[in-house]
């Protein structure tokens, strides 16, 4: 494959067929990701058919190719066709929404070990989102993004599936430009996880976050599939309840200790997006709870007490998985999730 001279670590190089896309975002938006799949728990539906409270689509997955190390492939679901497909992009930007293309998933991960698979992973994610017109990417990549028992340093990271990673993100947001879009969605494991804890998965993904943070869009951490985890008033929280989604969420707000003493500074509030599950024992009132609390400081009365007094105006909004379970739910999830997004100052 002959490769294209991709500039590392800038920001000059923007085809033409990208400057119609500014990233303007409303000041809280609703992110979903769209299976691009059918199976008996979630039917496949169009992407042109989705729920249109969503701000942002995820479209997943970009996955692995069997043959070639670091290549990646995507093939639109047989239910429809790649001009349906593109058609159904296009809708979606005539209505103002951002499509992104998401890499990995549960079962798709991959790890780049060496420049070569770097070079096979930037060409092929290029053209995909040359080929649909994808407004940016997502990466989750789980379960392969791990700290090597050396590299102990978020700052300085040396295992070679972080540092190709990062080099390659910025390779593909420098061929497409300021306007191109970079999300991500590592669990708590992997960020959180790194406050008592930095080896192996716990806190892997901090050494990407830092390395990306001029350019990533927003950060929504999966707040689900979670152990207990401690905050920055040194107390456990489990997963369920509003607590647990404030206090993960200031971790990334305020920053935070890393075990190996260096400090990971916060970003900022609208780089923050906290991820929920559309099938959730999440009630309506306890988004509100914590939406109402980050962006206003005012207490629901829980356990938890922000260190921002005033709370976040600008915190970014809800991710979740999935709009197609969103849809099976009758949109139950995404309609009262925009109601209180639109609710807020």
């Amino acid at each position: 494959m002959l490769l294209r001279e991709y500039p590392k670590n800038e920001l000059k190089v923007q085809p033409a067929i990208y400057a119609h896309m500014p990233t303007l975002l409303p000041r809280h938006i609703l992110v979903g990701y769209w299976h691009n799949w059918n199976d008996q728990a979630v039917p496949f539906i169009r992407l042109g058919n989705i729920s249109p409270k969503f701000d942002v689509v995820n479209v997943a997955f970009a996955l692995p190719d069997d043959k070639t190390l670091g290549q990646m492939v995507f093939h639109v679901y047989k239910g429809t066709t790649p001009d349906q497909f593109k058609a159904d992009v296009a809708y979606l930007h005539s209505m103002g929404k951002k499509v992104l293309i998401s890499v990995g998933g549960a079962t798709g991960s991959l790890a780049l070990t060496d420049g070569v698979t770097q070079d096979h992973f930037v060409e092929s994610m290029t053209s995909i989102i040359e080929e649909y017109d994808f407004d940016g990417i997502d990466i989750n990549l789980e379960g392969k993004i791990m700290l090597d028992q050396a590299d102990v340093d978020f700052r300085n990271p040396t295992s070679p599936s972080i540092t190709n990673l990062i080099d390659a993100i910025w390779r593909i947001r420098a061929w497409f430009g300021p306007n191109f879009m970079l999300s991500m969605a590592p669990e708590t494991i992997a960020v959180q996880g790194g406050y008592k804890n930095y080896s192996g998965l716990q806190g892997s993904y901090l050494p990407i976050i830092e390395g990306l943070r001029k350019i990533i869009t927003y950060v929504h951490v999966q707040h689900y599939n979670s152990e207990p985890l401690t905050a920055l008033d040194g107390k456990t929280y489990p997963q369920d309840g509003a607590d647990f989604h404030v206090a993960m969420a200031e971790m990334l707000l305020q920053g935070f200790p890393v075990s190996d003493g260096a400090m990971f500074m916060g970003l900022k509030p609208e780089q923050i997006v906290i991820g929920l599950p559309a099938f959730t024992r999440t009630t309506p009132g306890e988004i509100q709870k914590v939406l109402n609390y980050l962006t206003t400081g005012a207490s629901f009365g829980g356990k938890y007490e922000l260190q921002e007094p005033y709370g976040y105006p600008d915190f970014r909004g809800i991710m979740t998985w999935s709009i197609n379970w969103d849809a099976k739910n009758c949109h139950d999830f995404s309609s009262n999730t925009r109601s209180l997004l639109d609710e807020l100052p």
